[in-house]
């Protein structure tokens, strides 16, 4: 339940702008952001996709939206 809820607080800081943030950390917030777009050019899992699989035990990519599907689907099992 602690590690459901940390994950889901660390989700949410990694979705949200982090307009908050020192500027050290501000940032690695750059750094992250360039990793993500990599990961959308390459067709890779993001960052946020990366927590939100963990955090639902499914596979998500929140640009699934963008073609009318759902973000998470249920993983396949090999």
């Amino acid at each position: 339940m602690t590690t459901q809820v940390v994950l889901i607080v660390l989700v949410v800081l990694l979705i949200s702008s982090c307009s908050f943030l020192p500027a050290p950390l501000a940032y690695l917030n750059y750094a992250r952001t360039g990793f993500d777009i990599k990961q959308i050019i390459t067709d890779e899992p993001t960052l946020t996709d990366t927590v939100l699989s963990a955090t639902t035990d499914m596979d998500c990519q929140i640009f699934n939206v963008l073609d009318s599907k759902d973000i998470c689907i249920d993983r396949i099992q090999e």
